[in-house]
C-alpha cells in the first residue's frame, strides 16, 4: 500500500534524505576542523624543519576549499540512501 502521508524522492523517504543531508553537514564541520587543526599543528612542525616536502602538504591543506570539503561530505552522506544504480553512478 503506498502511503501518502510521506512523500519520496528517488526511492528516499523526505526524512532520510534530511538525515544524509544532516549526516553530510557533521561530515563537513569535521572536515573543516580537522583542516584547521591539522594545519595549525602540521605548520608548526614545518617551520622546525627545513624539509620542502611537510611545508608543501601544509601549503595544499592550506590552499583546500571548502566547497571541496562540502562535495566530500555529500558523497559519504549520500550513502545512507538506497540509489537506484543510475543515481548512484552520477553521485
Amino acid at each position: 500500500m503506498i502511503n501518502w502521508t510521506t512523500p519520496t524522492y528517488f526511492g528516499n523517504p523526505a526524512l532520510a534524505w534530511a538525515e544524509a543531508l544532516l549526516l553530510s553537514l557533521a561530515i563537513a564541520i569535521v572536515l573543516d576542523l580537522l583542516k584547521r587543526w591539522s594545519v595549525r599543528h602540521l605548520g608548526r612542525v614545518a617551520q622546525r624543519t627545513s624539509n620542502y616536502y611537510d611545508d608543501l602538504f601544509v601549503a595544499l591543506l592550506r590552499s583546500t576549499q571548502r566547497w571541496l570539503l562540502i562535495i566530500i561530505s555529500l558523497y559519504i552522506g549520500s550513502y545512507t540512501l538506497m540509489l537506484s544504480v543510475e543515481a548512484r553512478t552520477i553521485v
